[in-house]
């Protein structure tokens, strides 16, 4: 059993089991379960293909899967701030916020990046629709600030991704050289995340 952004999925390759009762009954149980909800396939198709099977291509978007595209973390999302939302079917999609059109910063199959509107507040309504078809809506949270640094393990821990004034990643070993402010020390300090 497999528990995708689309639902269950289950397989069973039940071919020279024992016979046995309790097996057999525990099969016919699922077997009429999955008819009743018209999700069981009784035969084999012929081309081994289960077209039902297949997502379809309207997009949706995962459960809790819209988050802080710095940490990747559930939870309230700030107003201005970048988030990633995953599922499947969203390369190309038109991201939704409250039913207002959001600008794209950057999209795959099922992956989308979009900055939250700054007139968004509480309670928000994300939705993706591509090539005319709607996702699933999605409501997240968005507080006053939902602080998120970005890393170079891209996953919210670590070292943080920053650059110095002369555009080198910040670290201990690359300290700052001239032209930085003459009010601001030249020191460097690297950063981690935990």
């Amino acid at each position: 059993m497999f528990h995708g952004p689309n639902g269950i999925s289950v397989a069973i390759a039940a071919n020279h089991l024992p016979v046995d009762e309790v097996l057999e009954a525990f099969f016919g149980e699922l077997d009429a379960a999955l008819t009743t909800a018209g999700a069981g396939v009784r035969t084999w198709p012929g081309g081994n293909s289960f077209p039902a099977y297949l997502p379809g291509t309207a997009p949706r978007i995962a459960e809790g899967a819209v988050v802080n595209a710095a940490t990747l973390r559930q939870g309230p999302v700030a107003a201005g701030s970048i988030v990633r939302i995953f599922g499947t079917n969203l390369e190309r999609g038109v991201v939704r916020v409250n039913g207002a059109v959001d600008d794209t910063l950057w999209t795959d199959a099922s992956d989308l990046q979009v900055r939250v509107p700054l007139s968004a507040r509480g309670r928000t309504q994300f939705q993706v629709t591509r090539d005319g078809q709607p996702s699933n809506m999605v409501t997240v949270e968005v507080a006053p600030a939902s602080p998120g640094i970005f890393t170079l393990s891209r996953n919210g821990y670590g070292q943080v991704a920053a650059l110095n004034q002369n555009l080198t990643l910040n670290s201990i070993s690359t300290q700052p050289t001239s032209g930085h402010h003459p009010d601001e020390p030249a020191v460097s300090h690297e950063a981690t995340v935990r």
